[in-house]
C-alpha cells in the first residue's frame, strides 16, 4: 500500500473511531483537514460519506462538487452525486448530472430520475401510452441490470415487438426465469420469433415453476397477467407443433389432461383452449391408433361441451369406423373358426368403441336447439354412412331441402351448406344445377343490383368473398369462356387472397396465397401455359408441387411441367420433371411414355 493510502487509511480510521464514540466536533475537525490530503475519487467519496454520517449535507455535496472538478468524467463520482441530488427530490439536476452514466454500470440512476421527473407530469400520468415511446427503451434496460428486475427487461423486449422486430426481442431474453409469468412472455417472445424449439423449453420451465409454487405463495392464476398450466401447456404444443414434432406436441397435451380435475368450471377462454388441445390430442391419437387416448378425449369433449360442431364430428366419424367390422383375408378367418386369435386380432377384437346411437342423439339434440350448417351437414353424412342405398338423385334432393330449410331469416343461404352444395353438384355433373345456386347465393348475400351485369358485381366484390366462392366465381367464369373475368378471378385467388398481395412483375417467381386451393393454382397455370406465359406457368407447377401432398397428384404435376419445357424445347429439364414424375408415383404411365419418347428423340 502506497505511503498516501495508509496515511488516509489511518486518518479514516481515526475519525471513524470518533463518530462511534459520538464525538462528532473532532470528527468533523478531522475531516476538514482531510480534505486537503485528497488525491482520487475513492477519497473524496469516502470524505463524502462520513459527511452524511455527520450529517453535514452542505459540505458532502461540495466535496463532490470539488472532486468532480478534478475528475469530470469518473463514473463513481457522478453515480454518488447523481444519487445524492435524487435523494434531496433534484431530479432535472440528477437527470443532467446521470445521463453520461447511460447504458453503464450505472445507469439505472438516469433511467430513476427520468422516470421520476415523467411521472410528476400530470398528463403523461395519465396516459400509460406515453411509457411506450422509444426515448424509454435504453432507461428500462438499464433499470434491469441495476435491479434485475424481470419487468423492466419485458418492457424492453415490448419495444421489439410493437416494431416488429420478434428477433431482437428474442435476442435479449434472460438465461434463467423465476417466475411462472416471466417464462410464459418469453415464451411467447420466443414463438413469435418463429424459434419454436426455445419457446416449448421455456414454457415446460413455466409448468415446473408453477408446480413448485410454495402454498404460502401469494402468486395468483390470472390467464391476463399470470398463466396457468393450460396456457403453458397449450403454447409448448403449437411450437411443437410448428417444427412438426408432433410425438412432442401430445406429450406437452398430455401434461394437460392429467389435471382435468382443475378446469372443472373453465372460463369462456379456458374452455376454448381445453376443446382445442383435446380435439387435437383425438386427431394424433387416431393417426397412430391410440383408441384409447381418441375414446377419453372425444368422450371428455361431448360430454362437457354437447354442441361443440367439431367434437361431435369427430366423434361420429370415429364411432362409425369402429364399429365397423374389417374385411378379413383367408387365413384370419380360419383362425377364427377354430377358435385362435393373433396378438393383433386380440388387439383389434377389444378395441374400444364409441356407440353410433350417442352420436346420432347428441347431433340430433345439438341440431334441436340451434341450427348449425356443420351440423346439419354431420346429420346428412351420418344418414349416408349408415344406409349406402342412397342414390345421388336422392342425396340431391335431401341437399335442396336443406337449402331451403337453412336459410336464414335474411333469406341468405349458410356459407358451408353452399359450399358443400356447390362441391356435391359440380362432382356429380350437375352444371347448370351448381351454377343457378352460386348465382343466387352471391346476389343475394352481396345485393346485387340485376340491372347490371352480374360477372362485373362479382369483380369489384372479390376481397369480400370467401376464399373458396371466390375460386368457385372464376370456375363458372372459365365454364362459361369469359376470357378475362377468368384470368382476373383466377389470379385474385391464387395471388391476392386473404389479404395476400403476392402477385409479381412478369418472369418472377411466384408466391401463392395460403388460402388457395391446389386445384385453381393449377388452372391459373395451365391457362398461363395455353396463352404462352411458359414462365409463369413452370412456377405455378412449381408452387402447386411443393404444397401438394398426394403422390399420383404430385406426379401429374410434374408431367405438365415437362410438357412446358418440351414446348420451349429444354429437352433436359423436361427429362428431369419426367423422371420426378415416374419416382413419385411409377404408375404415371403418360410420364412414362413421355419419357420414352424424348429418349428416342
Amino acid at each position: 500500500m502506497r505511503a498516501e493510502q495508509k496515511s488516509l487509511t489511518s486518518h479514516f480510521e481515526i475519525i471513524d473511531s470518533f463518530i462511534s464514540d459520538g464525538d462528532f466536533k473532532a470528527a468533523l475537525k478531522e475531516l476538514k483537514n482531510l480534505e486537503k490530503l485528497a488525491y482520487d475519487a475513492w477519497a473524496y467519496i469516502g470524505i463524502y460519506k462520513r459527511y452524511i454520517q455527520l450529517c453535514e449535507e452542505d459540505r458532502a455535496e461540495k466535496v463532490l462538487k470539488k472532486a468532480l472538478k478534478k475528475n469530470k468524467h469518473n463514473e463513481e463520482l457522478i453515480a454518488v452525486y447523481s444519487d445524492f441530488l435524487l435523494r434531496h427530490n433534484r431530479l432535472s439536476e440528477a437527470a443532467k448530472r446521470a445521463e453520461e452514466l447511460r447504458g453503464g454500470k450505472y445507469g439505472s440512476l438516469f433511467s430513476e430520475a427520468v422516470l421520476r421527473i415523467e411521472q410528476e407530469k400530470t398528463s403523461a400520468f395519465e396516459h400509460p401510452e406515453y411509457y411506450k415511446e422509444s426515448k424509454f427503451y435504453e432507461i428500462y434496460f438499464d433499470a434491469y441490470k441495476a435491479r434485475n428486475n424481470p419487468m423492466w427487461l419485458r418492457n424492453c423486449a415490448v419495444y421489439h415487438l410493437i416494431d416488429g422486430s420478434y428477433e431482437r426481442a428474442a435476442s435479449i431474453a434472460p438465461g434463467s426465469y423465476s417466475e411462472p409469468d416471466d417464462a410464459y412472455f418469453w415464451a411467447m417472445v420466443m414463438y413469435d420469433a418463429a424459434h419454436y424449439y426455445d419457446c416449448a423449453a421455456i414454457a415446460e420451465v413455466g409448468i415446473r415453476l408453477l408446480d413448485n409454487l410454495s402454498p404460502l405463495s401469494n402468486y395468483k392464476i390470472n390467464p391476463q397477467t399470470h398463466p396457468d398450466v393450460l396456457h403453458l401447456a397449450a403454447l409448448e404444443s403449437d411450437a411443437y407443433l410448428a417444427v412438426a414434432e408432433v410425438e412432442k406436441a401430445q406429450e406437452a397435451r398430455s401434461v394437460l389432461f392429467t389435471r382435468l380435475e382443475d378446469y372443472e368450471n373453465p372460463t369462456e377462454e379456458q374452455s376454448e383452449l381445453l376443446k382445442l388441445l383435446a380435439i387435437n390430442s383425438a386427431i394424433y391419437a387416431n393417426s397412430v391408433d391410440d383408441d384409447v387416448v381418441i375414446t377419453d378425449m372425444l368422450s371428455y369433449v361431448t360430454s362437457k361441451w354437447p354442441e361443440y360442431e367439431k367434437g361431435l364430428i369427430l366423434y361420429a366419424d370415429y364411432a362409425y369406423r369402429s364399429n365397423l367390422m374389417r374385411e378379413e383375408d383367408m387365413e384370419v378367418q380360419a383362425l377364427r373358426k377354430v377358435g385362435l386369435k393373433t396378438l393383433e386380432m386380440e388387439r383389434y377384437d377389444s378395441r374400444r368403441k364409441l356407440p353410433m346411437d350417442n352420436a346420432i342423439a347428441m347431433i340430433d339434440s345439438a341440431v334441436e336447439k340451434e341450427i348449425n350448417p356443420e351440423l346439419l351437414l354431420l346429420q346428412l353424412d351420418v344418414k349416408y354412412k349408415l344406409d349406402t342405398t342412397y342414390t345421388f338423385k336422392q342425396k340431391t334432393a335431401d341437399l335442396w331441402k336443406l337449402l331451403e330449410s337453412s336459410n336464414t331469416e335474411e333469406k341468405r343461404f349458410y356459407l358451408e351448406i353452399v359450399e358443400y352444395a356447390l362441391s356435391f353438384l359440380i362432382n356429380t355433373n350437375q352444371y347448370d344445377d351448381a351454377y343457378e345456386l352460386f348465382y343466387k347465393y352471391i346476389s343475394k348475400t352481396y345485393d346485387f343490383n340485376i340491372q347490371e351485369s352480374f360477372w362485373t358485381q362479382v369483380g369489384s366484390i372479390l376481397p369480400r368473398l370467401e376464399p373458396l366462392i371466390a375460386e368457385y366465381a372464376a370456375y363458372f367464369a372459365a365454364r362459361q369462356k369469359l376470357y378475362d373475368e377468368t384470368i382476373r378471378f383466377y389470379e385474385y385467388c391464387v395471388f391476392e387472397s386473404g389479404g395476400m398481395n403476392l402477385m409479381e412483375k412478369e418472369g418472377a417467381t411466384q408466391f401463392v396465397s395460403p388460402y388457395v386451393s391446389n386445384a385453381s393454382v393449377m388452372n391459373l397455370a395451365d391457362i398461363y401455359y395455353s396463352i404462352g406465359k411458359k414462365d409463369r406457368a413452370i412456377d405455378l407447377y412449381g408452387a402447386a408441387a411443393g404444397r401438394e401432398n398426394s403422390s399420383y397428384r404430385k406426379s401429374d404435376i410434374f408431367y405438365r411441367l415437362a410438357l412446358v419445357y418440351e414446348s420451349s424445347g429444354d429437352k433436359k429439364s423436361a427429362l428431369r420433371a419426367l423422371e420426378y414424375s415416374i419416382d413419385i408415383y411409377p404408375a404415371n404411365a403418360r410420364s412414362a411414355l413421355l419419357k420414352d419418347k424424348l429418349n428416342k428423340e
